[in-house]
């Protein structure tokens, strides 16, 4: 099949990603000082990053400019190649959210039963997509997808558990919100809710784990031409 019609996989990608900080590279970089994003837009001048791939080293820059949509620029060359292959990003050092002990994609059930280093984690999950016929014409048709990213961490005890995880969830919606082409995959995408008291939290005390769950709904819009190759 010559063409590409679905796109909620590369959309989860996109967000899995955007909760670590992080956007893929869309050309590798070797001795560079300017990398290829699919989206600029989770950068800003001055903002310390870090380059790297699957099995490689890190190297820490710092942005020095963002040229239209799909350049970051940095102060300094990098030292080392880096690889679409390998699945090379560039991701912010410091992000607002606590470190992830994991990411993945399903149902928050999927999260493992409480023990050292299981939380906090992000999982995202595919919940609907959309091509309204009112919006499409005879050349093209628009898409909407729906997904949802469940942020799980350990409940705290105390007065001070409800804000910090209102704070943390804020960290999180922030990233989220950085970037509306969520990683170059769409041209408009935003959080259109935050629910923090989700059904997903009481089957997981069931199961034994203290933990509080928030869920961040996420919309996606494409724009797709009728027959058009990817």
């Amino acid at each position: 099949m010559g063409v590409e019609m679905f796109h909620h996989g590369e959309i989860l990608e996109a967000l899995r990603l955007l909760c670590q900080g992080a956007v893929r590279l869309r050309s590798d970089a070797e001795l560079e000082d300017t990398l290829q994003v699919g989206s600029n837009r989770l950068f800003a001048v001055g903002t310390e990053v870090e380059v790297t791939e699957d099995g490689g080293v890190t190297e820490r820059r710092t942005v020095q400019g963002l040229v239209g949509l799909e350049q970051v620029v940095l102060t300094e060359a990098l030292t080392g190649s880096y690889h679409v292959a390998k699945n090379a990003v560039v991701k912010l050092v410091q992000t607002g959210v606590p470190e992830l002990a994991w990411i993945g994609q399903g149902k928050p059930a999927v999260t493992p039963r409480p023990m050292p280093g299981a939380f906090p984690c992000v999982v995202v999950s595919p919940v609907a997509m959309e091509q309204p016929l009112k919006e499409g014409t005879n050349r093209s048709y628009t898409q909407g997808y729906l997904s949802s990213v469940y942020y799980v961490r350990k409940r705290l005890e105390g007065e001070v558990e409800e804000q910090r995880f209102q704070s943390e969830v804020a960290g999180l919606f922030n990233l989220l919100m950085g970037d509306p082409y969520l990683g170059g995959t769409c041209w408009y995408g935003q959080v259109t809710r935050v629910d923090y008291r989700c059904s997903e939290e009481p089957a997981l005390h069931e199961r034994g784990s203290a933990v509080r769950v928030a869920r961040l709904e996420v919309l996606a819009r494409r724009s797709e031409v009728w027959g058009a190759a990817s």
